[in-house]
Formats: structure tokens, C-alpha cells, sequence
């Protein structure tokens, strides 16, 4: 349920904070599972994206923060994310229009 999603992240968040991006990762996805209503999902997976980049697997982040945009489309911390991914990918054109767009929606976003 939600108070199991919402522990997990946390242990996500511990675990990202001390640069261990694989327990990150596995602490995320075991939220993911436990958040049956789905209302941790675009923040499960943009952490969980966040924490895939780190590790050197940006073509999975990408595949996650692309799928918490599906369900957030106006989030500038995905938008910032996803130009990350791009940017890890030498994706440049793709990374320049992801920051467009995250400054067209909020331009005072870092």
C-alpha cells in the first residue's frame, strides 16, 4: 500500500543520498510495486530514472522518466531529467528542447 511505497522511497532516498544507485534503484522499484494506486508512480520513476543515470544506464532512465511524463507531463524536474538522459545519450537537439520546455513552464528552474 501507500505506507509501504512511501517507506521504500524513503530507503530509496537513503540509499541514493550515500551514492549506492543500485539499492536506489531496487528500493524504488520495490515501491513502485507496492504503490497499487499508482500515486507515487511519475515520482517513484523519476527518482528511480534519476538513480539509473547515476549508475550509467541512461537508456532505462529514460525509458522511466519518459513514462512519469506520460502521467506528468508539466513536471520540470522530469523535463530536466529526461534533457539529462538525452544529454548522456548525445542526444543534444532532444536535451536542448527538454530544457525549452522545462524554462517555458518555469523560468527560474535550475
Amino acid at each position: 500500500g501507500l505506507s509501504a511505497a512511501l517507506r521504500l522511497k524513503g530507503e530509496g532516498n537513503e540509499a541514493y543520498g550515500r551514492a549506492d544507485y543500485a539499492a536506489a534503484e531496487e528500493s524504488y522499484s520495490a515501491a513502485l510495486r507496492a504503490d497499487a494506486a499508482e500515486l507515487l508512480t511519475p515520482v517513484l520513476r523519476g527518482n528511480r530514472a534519476q538513480a539509473r543515470l547515476r549508475a550509467g544506464v541512461p537508456v532505462r532512465a529514460l525509458q522511466d522518466v519518459e513514462a512519469a511524463l506520460a502521467l506528468d507531463a508539466t513536471s520540470t524536474r522530469l523535463l530536466l531529467r529526461r534533457a539529462a538522459c538525452n544529454l548522456a545519450l548525445e542526444r543534444g537537439e532532444e536535451a536542448e528542447a527538454d530544457y525549452r520546455a522545462a524554462l517555458a513552464l518555469d523560468p527560474e528552474c535550475k
